[in-house]
């Protein structure tokens, strides 16, 4: 079987679940669209990147127990470890910075998401204001 074939085949099949999420978007809007595309990154990619990171450390673990005497390879999988290690903390970090500015005013817009962005916009440049007020 041909590489192209073999690659295509592959992203067909990762790309299934696309095809049951059109379903649900609501068509030709674009509320619907960035919906749909932030569920799928909640939902299935920023989870894969994690796991990805993990299996990168515990990778880094395994090929550090089996170089016992060779100091190089030894240095390699530190390095992997630190690397998986590292982008397992800015990704965990960053979704959670997102999340909390997420949900900085979700008491104020739980009924009224149009005001979503706007409210948590009001309520940052408020404390910003008061930190130069207070300097």
């Amino acid at each position: 079987m041909s590489k192209l074939l073999k690659v295509s085949s592959a992203t067909a099949v990762a790309l299934l679940p696309f095809l049951a999420l059109a379903q649900a978007l609501k068509s030709g809007t674009l509320d619907g669209i960035a919906g749909g595309l932030l569920s799928v990154l909640n939902s299935i990619i920023i989870p894969l990147m994690i796991a990805i990171a993990v299996i990168i450390f515990f990778y880094g673990v395994v090929k550090y127990v089996l170089a016992t005497g060779d100091d190089a390879a030894r240095a390699q999988a530190r390095s992997l470890m630190i690397y998986g290690v590292v982008g397992l903390f800015v990704m965990v970090s960053i979704w959670g910075i997102i999340g909390l500015l997420h949900d900085i005013d979700w008491d104020l817009t739980k009924n009224n998401t149009a005001e979503h962005c706007v409210k948590a916009r009001e309520i940052l440049k408020g404390m910003i204001d008061g930190e130069k007020e207070s300097m």
